[in-house]
């Protein structure tokens, strides 16, 4: 296993909406309480539709994919079409990791402001594991405040064909599940709604591509 930390420089793309950060180290549920939810199988909540040499945003097949062509970068995406501000929700998608990289990193981004304001929850293929916050454009890891590095876990399986991600956001608490199971749980009530979202990570590896399918988001008791 390798340390992944996290450097919290912003890269812009030649596309603006395509928003990336540099790494070093490496058809919807029918709920009737949910809030939101998708199946990628229309584009209707227009999800972000980019690429270019280094990263493509893409509708495939009933899922989403993101798919990143370089090392150490991280790459997200929004619904844009839904202009939600969520507060206090549970969020599930299901990842597949299906691209030759080994080791991405993948997860649910929460109370998303803006590129600078929001919390990101995910794990790696390898058994890893973070929940950050970034607030006025500064990036904390609230699972290893103290090192900045993603941390490992025996509830991340390894290599999986897919994973059931799953995060509380709101109450004060952030937690991340991986197939039920709680990952991590930490206390931070910086930012309190937004808009949910989706990324992806490429670290020693590339290609990444993770297929995301079945977003749910639910309100917290």
């Amino acid at each position: 296993m390798r340390n992944k930390r996290v450097v919290v420089a912003i890269i812009l793309l030649a596309i603006p909406a395509l928003a990336c950060q540099t790494l070093l180290g490496r058809g919807s549920i029918r709920l009737s309480t949910s809030l939101f939810e998708e199946d990628f199988s229309s584009r209707s909540n227009d999800w972000d539709v980019i690429s270019d040499e280094d990263a493509s945003l893409d509708y495939v097949a009933d899922e989403y994919a993101i798919q990143i062509f370089t090392t150490e970068l991280l790459v997200w995406a929004n619904p844009n079409g839904a202009n939600l501000s969520l507060a206090d929700v549970h969020v599930e998608v299901t990842a597949r990791n299906i691209g030759a990289a080994t080791e991405p990193g993948f997860g649910i981004i929460c109370s998303y402001v803006d590129e600078a304001n929001t919390y990101r929850m995910g794990v790696s293929s390898d058994g890893f594991h973070i929940i950050t916050k970034r607030v006025d454009g500064v990036e904390t890891v609230l699972t290893d405040p103290e090192n900045g590095q993603w941390t490992t876990s025996d509830r991340v399986p390894l290599n999986a064909s897919s994973y059931r991600l799953g995060a509380d956001c709101g109450n004060g608490t952030l937690t991340l599940y991986v197939d039920g199971r709680r990952v991590a749980s930490v206390n931070d009530s910086t930012l309190t709604a937004g808009t949910v979202g989706l990324f992806a990570a490429a670290f020693a590896e590339q290609p990444v591509e993770i297929r995301f399918d079945d977003l749910v988001v639910t309100a917290l008791p």
